[in-house]
């Protein structure tokens, strides 16, 4: 099964070039990651942004690695001379209405090898870039999305992909990757464009994957002294690459090649409820044990892993327990597996499952792909996926400080002039509220 990639917006592109620059290394020893995200020589992914300056820095970064298969990156993007000033309505309803014709006249369709009229919007031309992807694939089955909530281009054109992509394809899965802004600010308007945004994803995405800024920075503060962006772009790198990539407990021992089924997977077995599609990821793997003997490593694993997710249950507002979750093993030898019976136990215990779910967890195994050479070791990692009440806090944070903002009448003519009226803030609160309301009376 193949799937689509769509990175929008400066966020999720930038995790995109985090994300393909490794999956470029790691084909090189993982002929399954290869088929499933590219088709023959093509890359299974389209880069769409308001600006090309972040397009054009990729490109060039790209440019640099001299690896098969590789990206395209110029061929695979979409862009235009038209930011979206941090304004969920201009990349809701601007960006829909803007034609390349006029701001990119030297340019045949403004990106790439695909001709579109020089009259298109650029929903016509997303159109038909997507179109194009999906004729390429050996078999369709699905979207997944990246980009950031506290912006313009990707939470407001991020979300209406979303949309138009559930008219125009109803029976393919939505997976929706999104990247929560710093609670302490990184744009006067961020909650706003948090709450339209989520509320637009929960009417037509299957699963919204939460990535939160607040929660990557306190992690790789605890190990390193400074931290940058790219670092933290890179975790998410890691944790996508963790989820997404084949794993050997889901690969057919008939052919022994994977059908990529572990995004509708994970979708399946942690948000399969319609009113219950957040899943929060937790990435740990080997980087910090280096000294650690080998049969060691996954006891040091799980039990750094654990430790964190008792601290954030701890931290939180409410009572936090888990609806369902997934923990994918990776680097596994042949001759040695965890415990499962004792890692899920574990797990178990830390998240405090919900009494009605008689398998809340599933443990996927991915085995090592390759002898390491001498002096090196094999990358383990262990991500665990959980659908959890907590996911009720965070929702409720949003909701109060947006609200507030909306009750005192803030910024509300930036949207207002751009085709979002206050019927579509008090629909958002009220979808919002909703998913509060199910994750408590969960």
């Amino acid at each position: 099964m193949s799937a689509v990639y769509l990175h929008v917006g400066q966020c999720g592109i930038q995790i995109g070039q985090e994300l393909w620059t490794k999956a470029i290394l790691r084909t090189q020893e993982d002929v399954d990651l290869k088929q499933v995200l590219w088709s023959g020589e093509s890359p299974r992914c389209l880069f769409i942004d308001g600006e090309r300056k972040v397009i054009q820095k990729f490109s060039h970064e790209m440019k640099k690695i001299k690896h098969k298969p590789s990206v395209d990156v110029l061929s695979n993007s979409i862009r235009c001379r038209k930011g979206c000033g941090a304004n969920w309505s201009v990349g809701y309803h601007g960006l829909a209405q803007h034609t390349f014709g006029k701001d990119l006249p030297k340019i045949k369709a403004g990106y790439g090898q695909y001709l579109v009229d020089f009259d298109s919007s650029m929903l016509d031309v997303c159109m038909e870039a997507i179109r194009v992807k999906i004729e390429s694939c050996d078999s369709f089955s699905g979207f997944i999305g990246f980009h950031g909530l506290g912006g313009g281009t990707g939470s407001g054109w991020g979300s209406r992909l979303c949309s138009e992509l559930c008219d125009l394809y109803p029976t393919a899965y939505r997976l929706w990757n999104v990247i929560n802004p710093h609670s302490t600010g990184e744009s006067p308007t961020q909650h706003y464009n948090q709450i339209l945004s989520l509320s637009k994803l929960q009417e037509n995405a299957d699963g919204i994957v939460l990535f939160e800024n607040d929660h990557i920075l306190d992690t790789l503060a605890k190990h390193c002294t400074t931290v940058s962006l790219k670092d933290m772009n890179n975790l998410i790198a890691d944790t996508i690459l963790s989820i997404y990539s084949p794993v050997s407990s889901l690969t057919p021992k008939v052919g022994g090649l994977s059908i990529g089924i572990e995004p509708w997977e994970l979708i399946r077995s942690v948000a399969p409820l319609p009113a219950r599609k957040l899943i929060q990821p937790r990435y740990v793997d080997d980087a910090q044990f280096s000294k650690t003997p080998a049969p060691l490593i996954w006891n040091k694993l799980l039990k750094t892993l654990t430790g964190r997710l008792r601290t954030e249950i701890h931290a939180s507002a409410s009572k936090s327990s888990c609806v369902s979750a997934v923990c994918v093993c990776r680097g596994v030898e042949k001759d040695f597996s965890p415990n499962l019976h004792h890692l899920a136990t574990q797990l178990k215990q830390t998240y405090s499952c919900v009494d009605w779910n008689p398998y809340p967890f599933d443990v996927w195994i991915d085995e090592a792909k390759k002898i390491p050479a001498k002096g090196k070791r094999r990358s383990k990692s262990l991500t665990v996926c959980a659908n959890v009440t907590a996911s009720a806090d965070y929702c409720q944070r949003v909701l109060e400080k947006s609200k507030l903002m909306f009750d005192n009448k803030a910024y509300l003519h930036w949207y207002n002039r751009h085709g979002t009226e206050e019927n579509d803030f008090i629909a958002a609160f009220t979808t919002i509220e909703t998913i509060i309301k199910e994750y408590k009376e969960t």
